[in-house]
């Protein structure tokens, strides 16, 4: 048992279902701490994955991603990352792979040739601001951003 494991056991923290950040023993801890949630990220990142699952989420999780693409494409919306991803990683939880949203800044650097500038989506502590950006990690993928080129910003 990991020590993340032991620490949820101590706190009536079933940690075998997958979204286990919807209970109500973790909502409570979370209540308690604003950064309870990423101890979710954490065991997602150290859980053991059997090479089955690993196998299966190369292909369905792809697969799974362009489709919620494409939608959001036809829907034509910018500036949906937060959105997009909550119905991606609600999806993933669905057909039972583990993930969870993570938030940060974004600097696109282009080659040169490209003739664009840099593009640059930061996070802001000063606004009513979520993100500067939002994407899903879900093993075997570190990051899973189905809505960058919908970004209020032009690209190629």
């Amino acid at each position: 048992m990991t020590a993340l494991e032991k620490h949820f056991k101590k706190l009536n923290i079933d940690y075998n279902s997958i979204a286990f950040y919807d209970s109500n023993e973790f909502l409570k801890q979370e209540q308690k701490n604003n950064r309870f949630l990423e101890l979710y990220a954490n065991y997602v990142n150290e859980k053991k994955y059997s090479i089955e699952y690993i196998e299966r989420a190369k292909k369905e999780i792809p697969f799974i991603a362009k489709i919620l693409n494409q939608e959001l494409k036809k829907d034509g919306r910018l500036g949906a990352c937060i959105d997009i991803s909550i119905v991606l990683s609600r999806i993933l939880e669905k057909e039972g792979y583990w993930n969870y949203l993570t938030k940060g800044s974004l600097t696109i650097d282009f080659p040169i040739e490209s003739k664009i500038e840099t593009k640059y989506f930061w996070s802001v502590d000063d606004g009513e601001f979520q993100a500067g950006h939002t994407w899903v990690v879900a093993p075997p993928f570190n990051v899973i951003d189905i809505a960058l080129r919908q970004q209020p910003v032009s690209f190629p």
